[in-house]
């Protein structure tokens, strides 16, 4: 409110929820997946469940993508894969392996950034799905 000043926010298009008619159908279960992701990270049940009570209950026929994409994104892989490659470098470097060299990290995650539909990816496969469990498995 200070930096739009109260009658400006309120004029705001921020504060409008987009059309459902402006959604392509193929998408709205990769897009609640993606949402629920990302609000999974930074906010409380309360909001889940608000946001849950206010666009209603994703459609049956979405909801295998819905599930998919919300796993898939909320997986340590594709959060790092959406870091740009000189924080990647930051945050982690592999260790050294039997040939004394290190892991390219930024190249392991290439799977799951191509995956990303702002790359044009389809945002989640199946097989993706399946290889990101085998490796929560394996820590296990």
């Amino acid at each position: 409110r200070e930096l739009l000043g109260s009658a400006a926010l309120l004029d705001s298009p921020l504060l409008t929820a987009p059309s459902l008619d402006t959604v392509p159908e193929k998408q709205v279960g990769l897009r609640r997946g993606l949402l629920h992701a990302v609000l999974r990270m930074r906010a409380g049940e309360e909001i889940l469940t608000d946001l849950e009570e206010t666009l209603g209950p994703v459609p049956a026929h979405h909801q295998q993508a819905y599930s998919m994409v919300s796993e898939i994104y909320g997986s340590t892989r594709m959060i790092l894969a959406c870091l740009p490659q000189d924080f990647v470098a930051q945050v982690a470097s592999g260790a050294p392996g039997s040939d004394g060299q290190r892991s390219d990290l930024w190249q392991l995650l290439r799977p799951q950034r191509e995956m990303r539909p702002l790359l044009g990816g389809p945002g989640y496969s199946e097989e993706q799905l399946t290889y990101l469990r085998a490796l929560n498995f394996d820590l296990e």
